[in-house]
């Protein structure tokens, strides 16, 4: 295990391409390091690279969950296909990925969709569309993408 500190050394020491762009990030905003940093995961950029990571062989089950509708896989649906976590209700519909990190969600008569409530942040989509959230992300400004109250940056 490492502290904040520690990895974030590691990331200047193996990954000077994203650790010389740390310091853009400030309390306001990430949007200019993320606008600058490649686009790599931690995995490949950091770990992969660092000679103060090890592995242990284990045995457990593992899902990599890399998509809101990835937590049907990982979370219990109901009898009509419902996955809810935190506080959610679904009425009359099917198929709905609901998360939320403290409002309450109501859903009535829909089918089929995503909706995360995190922040002060709330996003609708279809579980069609939600692979295509990277690129909607893409197209929204800093002050929409980052949340500001609790789940969020403040």
């Amino acid at each position: 295990m490492w502290t904040a500190a520690a990895f974030l050394g590691e990331v200047r020491k193996v990954a000077p391409e994203i650790g010389d762009l740390l310091p853009l990030i400030d309390d306001e905003s990430s949007e200019a390091f993320f606008a600058q940093v490649p686009s790599a995961t931690v995995d490949v950029a950091v770990l992969e690279r660092s000679a103060r990571v090890a592995s242990v062989t284990a045995t457990f089950d593992w899902d990599d969950v890399g998509s809101w509708e990835d937590l049907t896989r990982s979370r219990e649906a109901d009898a009509s296909g419902n996955v809810v976590v935190g506080l959610g209700h679904v009425v009359e519909g099917e198929s709905n990925v609901i998360y939320t990190e403290g409002s309450t969600v109501v859903t009535f008569g829909v089918n089929g969709l995503v909706v995360v409530q995190s922040g002060d942040i709330t996003l609708v989509s279809t579980t069609e569309r939600a692979p295509d959230l990277k690129r909607l992300l893409e197209q929204l400004p800093a002050s929409v993408r980052e949340p500001t109250t609790p789940g969020g940056t403040d």
